[in-house]
Order: structure tokens, then sequence, then C-alpha cells
């Protein structure tokens, strides 16, 4: 299956003798291929892509490119499911502010189980990293682990997440001073 969405928009904004416009065009492609491995279990492939792009008389332009890719494997009592998605924003120069690009990556794994005499489970593990080049780097993981069980009409549930996030900054490089008298 292949999926095109194509998206324009214009706006305008008239305030006494100020006009402002924006113009955004939105592109979105995805490729999805699903076929049965085995009799019991289900593969789905995808692969998407997403182009935005905005621009005004008074603003930076901006872009975004975003491709993702997922593959899922389904069965009656259990589901596997695999993602990773990256990001490319750029702001464009603009009166006294250079260009800025910005990355961002997300990994994502998620397990599920369903037995008929076992606690329904589910796992799922993430990585995402943000960075700009010579500014900021961040990178985030994340685990989640859930259980449910029905046991004579009560549902007991119980929950775990966690998640730490470590903030980097750049190593700027030491600064040499001289001091002393002129001859």
């Amino acid at each position: 299956m292949t999926t095109i969405d194509l998206n324009y928009s214009y706006e305008q904004i008239h305030l006494g003798q100020d006009i402002t416009d924006a113009n955004t065009f939105d592109q979105k492609y995805e490729v999805k291929y699903s076929s049965a491995l085995t009799a019991a279990f289900d593969m789905t492939g995808a692969v998407k892509v997403d182009l935005k792009s905005t621009w005004a008389s008074r603003t930076a332009e901006t872009s975004t490119i975003a491709p993702t890719l997922e593959l899922e494997v389904k069965g009656a009592q259990t589901a596997f499911k695999a993602s990773y998605q990256s990001t490319q924003d750029t702001t464009g120069q603009y009166l006294e502010t250079g260009e800025i690009t910005t990355y961002s990556y997300n990994m994502s794994t998620e397990f599920q189980m369903t037995q008929p005499y076992l606690p329904e489970f589910k796992l799922k593990l993430d990585r995402k990293r943000d960075f700009q080049l010579q500014t900021a780097d961040g990178t985030t993981l994340g685990a989640e682990f859930q259980m449910k069980k029905d046991i004579y009409g009560v549902r007991l549930e119980f929950d775990l997440k966690q998640e730490r996030t470590d903030q980097l900054l750049p190593k700027t490089p030491p600064t040499r001073r001289r001091t002393g008298r002129a001859r």
C-alpha cells in the first residue's frame, strides 16, 4: 500500500498597515507492506517520509525532514514492534541570526505477550537523542514495564516506568591569556 498526502496552505494577516504572510507545504509519503510469515505470525513493514517547508516575508524559512522505519510482527498472543525515526529541522538565516539545524533520533522497541493463564505483560524500550551542532546534546533512555491480570473479576495492574536524561554541552577549547606590559 502506498500513500501520498500533499497539503499547501497560505495565511495572510492584516494589522493596520502591517501585512504578515506565511506559506506552508506539507508532504507525507508512506509505503507499507504486509505479509503472513507463518500460519501464526503476520509481518508489517513501513517506510514513511514527512517533509515540511514554511516560508514568510518577515521570518526565517524553516524546513523539516522526518523519515521513519517500522517493523511489526504480530501473532494471536505475542507482538513485537521496532521503529526508528530521524528528524532534521533547519531554520534559515534571517536578519542577524545564522542558520540553525537541530537533529533528533528516536529508536523504540516494544514486546507484548498475552497468555491464557499468565499475566498480560508489555515491555517497551526507548532511546532518543536530540542535538544541535556545537550547542547542545541530550540523550533520553526510557524503559516501561506493564503487567495486568484479572483474578475472579478483580483486575490487578502493575506499571513501572523509568527514564533518564543526560545533557551534554560541547567542550570549549581553553582560552589563553597573556599578561604583561608592552615594551
